[in-house]
């Protein structure tokens, strides 16, 4: 049953793609936060509500006092106030081709709010006059969760129905017969299977449209019964890739994407699948997506 849902996924893309919903770049004037200047990583179109994130810290001396094996922090900031999300040591790391000491701090962990626009790192103490330093943000993963009105599928026009050209593929089809000089498709169809004329049961099925890169839909799924099913995504034109996840939101994939799968699916459990248009695809995406019972 169609719902709105609170969704939570791995967002798949890099955000400093072009297309990126959520793609980021530094500002270009500084902000003042623990007595340093710094030019904090924005979000540049839509704000995320970032449930937990990767991100890799970095930090080079310039001129001055070392910055590195020193205490951090890390901030966010969501349009109304800067927030401190994690205190750290920013170790040194090495030294670069240049001879200039620089240091790497890797932190994954919760995050917790609504509306993400910046996040910035500087150190707890205010740093010496004269001394300046380079230092980045790199978000390496990032889990966000969004309001999503989810898509049933339907069990309309499409049978588990496999001719064989040369070899079977197991892909749904639509049966047309000509009644009267016009093609109609059949409601249903049967088959003599083992002299027992036998109803030949529905494929699940969707159809997705969508001109715009990074744009998805979701579609429930219950089983009806334990055991294998495969999801298959034909693809019309354009790029769509398939995720699938569980209704604690654990993706079944292993965090990747695919166009025909197979998977263990519990009968009476409630499953998300997700589709979406490849980031780097600026063409139309068209495809039915199909899950059949093997």
């Amino acid at each position: 049953m169609a719902r709105t849902v609170n969704f939570q996924y791995k967002y798949p893309y890099g955000v400093w793609s072009a297309n990126s919903r959520f793609r980021v770049d530094y500002d270009t004037s500084q902000t003042y936060l623990s007595g340093n200047y710094t030019y904090p990583l924005s979000f540049q179109t839509n704000y995320p509500y970032v449930v937990k994130m990767k991100v890799t810290l970095y930090a080079e001396n310039n001129v001055g006092t070392s910055i590195l094996n020193r205490s951090w922090y890390l901030y966010l900031y969501n349009g109304s106030s800067w927030y401190t999300i994690l205190t750290f040591t920013m170790p040194q790391t090495g030294t670069t081709p240049q001879g200039k000491a620089y240091g790497e701090y890797v932190w994954e962990g919760n995050v917790g709010y609504s509306g993400v626009r910046k996040f910035a790192a500087v150190p707890t103490a205010q740093m010496s006059t004269g001394t300046t330093w380079t230092n980045g943000i790199t978000i390496e993963e990032m889990t966000i969760q969004e309001s999503v009105t989810t898509v049933d599928l339907t069990t309309n026009n499409y049978f588990t129905v496999f001719p064989n050209y040369g070899g079977v593929a197991q892909r749904p089809t639509q049966i047309y017969a000509n009644i009267g000089g016009t093609l109609t498709v059949a409601k249903n169809v049967y088959a003599n299977i083992g002299g027992a004329l036998t109803e030949l049961p529905p494929a699940y099925n969707g159809a997705y449209t969508t001109t715009v890169p990074d744009n998805y839909r979701v579609y429930e799924f219950t089983p009806p019964s334990t055991g294998t099913y495969k999801i298959q995504v034909e693809r019309k034109s354009g790029d769509h890739e398939a995720r699938l996840y569980n209704s604690a939101f654990t993706d079944m994939n292993g965090g990747n994407y695919f166009y025909d799968g197979s998977f263990a699916l519990t009968g009476g459990s409630l499953y998300y699948i997700m589709l979406t248009h490849y980031v780097g695809n600026t063409s139309t995406s068209d495809s039915l997506i199909f899950i059949t019972k093997i």
